[in-house]
Order: structure tokens, then sequence, then C-alpha cells
């Protein structure tokens, strides 16, 4: 059991390192100032634990930090794979699958991991809907503030690319959509 564990921490350490590409590919951001799979999905997990006990308290919140968690983590053998590289859904969903089967091979409670990242991936339960959401939330969080910091973003806003309009679709929970009004209030202030 102690081998396993020692053994996964190296997928912690890939994703520590793994830059999420599609900030360099599209969005302009110097690779050296992109962020990593691993400080995006940290990014997810706190603001899903803060975003679900101030406005949704009847989801579980341990459902919610594991879906966070656990869901970028087929990554770390896969790669990043941007929404905007059009990879074939099935494709990455079958290299992930794979991904994460071998990351928790070793486990006891493997079942159990393997749960949790399939009820990401389906994104039916409550739980997994938010945080789906969340997730593309930090994404707009993450732009924001390398726009503000001047990272790229008004690069590839001037070649017609925008981040409000590339996420405003992808929700539809009133609190996440009145925090991304917010947001885009504070960037037309920028």
């Amino acid at each position: 059991m102690r081998r396993a564990i020692s053994n996964f921490y190296k997928y912690i350490f890939l994703l520590k390192r793994l830059k999420r590409t599609g900030w360099y590919k599209y969005w302009g951001v110097d690779k050296k100032e992109s962020e990593s799979v691993a400080e995006h999905s940290f990014a997810t997990a706190l603001l899903a634990y803060i975003i679900a006990q101030e406005y949704k308290p009847e989801l579980n919140l341990e459902k919610i930090l594991s879906l966070a968690l656990i869901h970028d983590l087929a990554e770390s053998i896969v790669g990043d794979i941007p929404l905007r590289d059009n990879f074939p859904k099935d494709e990455k969903h079958i290299l992930e699958t794979n991904a994460i089967q071998d990351i928790f091979k070793d486990f006891v409670n493997r079942d159990k991991f393997l749960a949790i990242w399939k009820e990401y991936e389906e994104g039916k339960t409550p739980e997994a809907k938010f945080v789906k959401e969340i997730d593309k939330l930090e994404f707009v969080f993450q732009a924001f503030w390398y726009k503000k910091e001047n990272f790229g973003i008004r690069d590839a806003e001037e070649k017609g690319l925008n981040y409000f309009e590339y996420a405003e679709k992808l929700f539809s929970d009133d609190a996440i959509v009145s925090i991304l009004k917010l947001i885009k209030k504070n960037d037309s202030e920028l």
C-alpha cells in the first residue's frame, strides 16, 4: 500500500510540471507564465469549496472536493489537450480512461477513485455538473488575471479571441453566472 502512495506521487509531480497548453497556444501567454495543470486543479478545488459553501449548501462537499481534485489527473499521462485543439472526444476519453485506470491500479480503493473520475466525466450528478462549471469558471478567472497583469490575453483579443464569449455559453448555474457577470464588469474596467 505504501508503495502505491509513493508511486502515485509521480502523477502529482507530473501535473505540477505540466503547463496548460491552451494559454500559450491560443491566448498569447508566455509558456513560462502559463499555469500548470496542478495549479489549475488546486484553484478549481478551492473555488468549488468556497462557492459550494456560500451558494450550494445542498451539495455534497466531500464529493465536490473529490471530483475537483481528481478531474484532470489523467492528464499527467495523456497531457493537456485544450478544447480548441478539436481532438476527437471519444479518442480523448479512451486515452484518459486508460490513464486513470493505470494511475489507480495498485490502490485498495481503486474502484472508488475510478468512480469519482467517471462521475466527473459523465457530468450527470449535481456535484459533477457544478464542478464542471467551476472548472470553466477557473479558466475565466485565470484569463481575467492574465489580462490584468498583461500576460498576453489582450493580444489574443486583438486577434478576435474573447474569453467571455468563449466561456459564457458554458454556464447554467445561477450562482456561477452571477460571478461571471461580476468578472465581466471588472474586465470592462481594465
